[in-house]
């Protein structure tokens, strides 16, 4: 919740700081234009969200996703503190730009490496795997089912998340009142609090050692597929086996070429996902530029965004303790890919209305 807290604070204030001056209503920093501001808060999501297999390498390969989530907290906080001094009003433009181009870098990289580690800590900490039978304090009989346990565990999860994407209500109020580098102070006094929780309950948490990055392996094994015309039963151990090779060479075995080749089959439905995430980051850049053409009757124009979180927080309960049980007790199995595919539309509805609304802007601009 504090990590979130901190990226989605600093998110929302990065487009008028980059687009507006310092004399421009709304106010900036940089005034770069719309054009370039879109384009660095988009490199900053695209660098966050790729930063993760980074992560995921350094925790499997070298020091487990405990010792890893410190390491990455550490540069996070480093590129917060390089956000919060480069952006104080006494700084000059070259100042602002580059130490915001570096902050992005250094903090994209920290937060990926602890976005990749903390889902699997989590469910680390629950060792069940089998069904089994527990008598409520009601005295019914229930079957506690490991599978739906992790869903709600991820369910709420998420809704902690949104909790902390929440902290945009105070930085863009920061970033009106007061100026950029409050708005940046305030996630990183934040972040501090993470790192204190972390650091305190260290031997509460269950660890397990690094044990080889499946993801090097697996980079590996589609390697040996490609230079076999796609053929991944290349990489088996047994294939080696049979053209002369030493089967003790490789660190996998036939399974996990079969999973590989599984795995790459249930990634068609990530395809799509680009398109839904274009969609969705235009609430951190273009929709912030969209508002600051209208009348904002006092409210930042930044601050809109934050009815996603909101929304979030008030849906995830009630999908999870009303919605989904009420579903699966009428036998309905409403599974993972039917849920996407309804977000998907309700996110093409909205971006559908969106450029409705931008179309009555024009039309307003032009009247006047």
């Amino acid at each position: 919740m504090c990590e979130r807290f901190t990226f989605y604070g600093l998110s929302p204030p990065f487009q008028n700081y980059i687009q507006y001056g310092p004399g421009d209503d709304p106010a900036g920093a940089l005034g770069a234009g719309q054009q370039a501001a879109t384009g660095l808060t988009n490199f900053f999501q695209f660098w966050a969200y790729i930063c993760p297999i980074l992560g995921a390498i350094v925790a499997d390969q070298y020091l487990g996703r405990y010792k890893t989530i410190i390491v990455f907290a550490t540069i996070y906080a480093i590129g917060q503190l390089i956000l919060v001094t480069t952006s104080i009003p006494s700084a000059s433009y070259s100042t602002h730009y580059a130490g915001l181009v570096v902050a992005m870098i250094v903090i994209g990289l920290g937060t990926g490496g602890i976005k990749s580690n903390v889902s699997a800590l989590i469910v680390e900490q629950y060792s069940n795997t089998k069904r089994y039978i527990k008598v409520t304090k009601k005295g019914e009989r229930v079957i506690v089912d490991p599978t739906i346990t992790i869903q709600r565990m991820y369910t709420w999860f998420y809704w902690a998340i949104n909790i902390g994407g929440l902290s945009s209500m105070a930085t863009t109020q920061l970033e009106l009142r007061v100026g950029f580098w409050a708005a940046y102070l305030l996630p990183f006094c934040v972040f501090f609090l993470a790192l204190a929780v972390l650091i305190i309950g260290r031997k509460k948490y269950v660890t397990r050692p690094p044990r080889g990055s499946v993801v090097l392996y697996a980079f590996k094994v589609m390697w040996i597929g490609l230079r076999n015309k796609g053929n991944l039963d290349a990489a088996k151990p047994s294939f080696q086996a049979t053209i002369g090779g030493n089967k003790h060479t490789t660190h996998w075995n036939d399974l996990f070429v079969d999973e590989i080749r599984r795995a790459l089959v249930a990634c068609r439905i990530f395809v799509f996902f680009p398109i839904y995430w274009v969609c969705y980051n235009q609430m951190l850049n273009n929709l912030i530029s969209q508002a600051a053409e209208m009348d904002d009757h006092g409210i930042p124009n930044d601050f809109l965004q934050n009815i996603d979180p909101i929304a979030l927080i008030v849906f995830i309960p009630i999908m999870d303790l009303i919605v989904y049980p009420t579903l699966r007790k009428l036998g309905i199995h409403f599974r993972p890919i039917t849920r996407i595919f309804v977000g998907f539309l309700f996110g093409a509805a909205a971006m559908g209305f969106t450029a409705g609304i931008q179309v009555h802007v024009l039309f307003v601009d032009m009247a006047n």
